[in-house]
């Protein structure tokens, strides 16, 4: 079974890794022949409709995280009867998202020339109405993919999703290359993604049979722990969205468009970093979960103390990196007009540290894993509140520093409510070992930091070459660094073996 899940883990990864690197790629290509064939007009229509139908998606929160938490230990116990049971209950609640994101997505067409002023756009309600349709069939097999995702097979929807992609960007390359047709554009995605549903349809009826076999009716007691669970993930995700959705609107209210404009060249960066994150900790998510459900605290402890080494070990490389490189990289990228000052590079770097996307994920996974929304409920919707009210005062007296404050504080006294909840819950211990552990990593984080801002400073020189030697000086440095103090720690141990059975099964094979 270790093993088992051992190796789902490592494809999980695998597979991941390389749809996150062609994607990129790919999708930087279709943008480009994008911004070439048709005007910036579209580009416009694009995000803006993106914006209104992810507002829209919002009746989906709560109920994905909840349904799936359900999965995990009927899966790990082989009980197919409660598996077809929940199953039927989570398709005709994605059913009923789809209706009602179609429904009030289209009903807000009439209202379209009301959000835009001005543009010079032909059949703007259809391209609206395509948006909708693309929004709404996305939903179609959502169970079914959570389902194969909870079974440790990431990697199978990892390679369906790759394959309608690049036959998607493909297709939508050559349209607007031939026809600089945006309505053609939008019927290519809508049409692979049609197809990636149907085909994950077609593999979960034939891996998991019971889907197909008549199910009873869910029984009273679990229906009420969907219910509670459901509740919880509203207020769970609601808090993320209010968390984290809000320091644009204080940026661009109190301070300027030029000042969030500035700042959203930092974003894009660390938003690109925090994909790669999270793709190399869904990879492990369904096992983690797994484990979780089907382990005892001290063995659950002991995970947790692996993931929270390698999350710890990440997020101080990417965080160091980013307050090394960020401003020499955005000088050459962008130019000196775009720089924020150092204090606020090492603000910003710091709330992707202490984020959701940063050292609380290995909480988040386990809360997730075990269902643990409803409990979690109001310290995910303290941490919204406490954004917006510490950023709205701190922004008027020392500005941009104080909604970047008010994220870090917010997050930071989330934290500790959090670890005492996870710790209590999952773990039957106090969560001191957690905070002692972690200030002992960040103790070691901060002097390496230092210690790798000066060694980068050595090198005055300037343009790109320059800029590549001062990478490779804080990544070799930073790397090196945690391999001399940690390697004799049990988690480096436990994940250097790893390594080095991954390489013999490949010199095996």
């Amino acid at each position: 079974m270790a093993e088992s899940r051992k190796r789902n883990t490592i494809k999980n990864f695998v597979f991941s890794l390389s749809s996150y690197i062609l994607n990129m790629g790919l999708s930087f290509a279709t943008r480009t022949v994008f911004i070439y064939c048709l005007t910036t007009e579209y580009l416009g229509v694009s995000g803006l409709f993106t914006n209104i139908l992810s507002l829209l998606s919002l009746a989906e929160l709560g109920a994905g995280g909840a349904f799936v938490s359900l999965l995990y230990k009927p899966i790990a116990e082989g009980d197919e009867q409660k598996l077809a049971v929940i199953m039927k209950t989570f398709k005709k609640v994605y059913f009923f998202m789809a209706l009602f994101v179609g429904a009030v997505g289209l009903s807000l067409t009439p209202f379209l020339k009301y959000i835009i002023a001005e543009n010079s756009i032909e059949k703007l309600p259809l391209i609206y109405i395509l948006f909708i349709l693309n929004s709404v069939v996305a939903y179609v097999c959502a169970a079914e993919k959570a389902l194969v995702k909870a079974n440790q097979k990431m990697y199978v929807i990892t390679t369906i999703t790759q394959v309608a992609s690049i036959v998607q960007y493909a297709g939508q390359i050559v349209v607007l290359l031939l026809t600089h047709n945006y309505i053609l554009f939008l019927l290519v995605q809508i049409i692979c993604t049609m197809a990636g549903n149907i085909y994950v349809s077609f593999y979960s009826k034939k891996k998991y049979p019971y889907l197909s076999r008549k199910a009873e009716k869910m029984d009273k007691e679990t229906k009420r722990d969907v219910i509670q669970k459901i509740r919880g993930g509203f207020c769970v995700h609601a808090g993320y969205v209010i968390a984290s959705g809000t320091d644009s609107i204080v940026i661009s209210h109190f301070l300027s468009l030029t000042v969030l404009g500035i700042y959203s060249n930092y974003l894009l960066i660390i938003g690109i970093l925090q994909k790669l994150v999270m793709m190399i900790f869904d990879s492990v998510r369904a096992s983690a979960s797994n484990f979780a459900v089907s382990s005892d605290p001290e063995e659950n402890y002991a995970f947790f103390k692996k993931m929270n080494f390698l999350i710890m070990m990440l997020m101080g490389f990417i965080t160091t990196c980013l307050i090394v490189l960020f401003n020499p990289f955005i000088r050459l990228w962008a130019g000196s007009d775009y720089l924020l000052d150092f204090p606020l590079v090492i603000l910003a770097s710091l709330i992707n540290f202490v984020g959701w996307h940063g050292i609380k994920l290995p909480m988040a996974i386990y809360r997730d894993a075990l269902g643990l929304y409803y409990k979690d409920r109001y310290i995910a919707l303290l941490e919204g509140i406490l954004n917006i009210v510490i950023s709205v005062v701190l922004v008027r007296i020392i500005g941009l520093a104080g909604v970047f404050l008010g994220t870090i504080i917010s997050s930071v006294c989330t934290t500790v409510s959090g670890s005492y909840l996870i710790f209590k819950y999952c773990f039957k211990k106090s969560s001191w070992y957690y905070w002692r552990s972690l200030l002992t990593y960040l103790v070691v984080i901060s002097g390496v930091a230092v210690g790798a801002y000066f060694l980068v400073g050595l090198v005055t020189s300037t343009g790109w070459l320059s800029f590549i030697l001062k990478t490779a000086i804080c990544v070799v440095a930073v790397a090196a660094a945690y391999v001399l103090i940690f390697h004799r720690r049990e988690e480096f141990r436990y994940y250097l073996d790893l390594i080095k059975g991954i390489g013999r099964r490949k010199k095996k094979s």
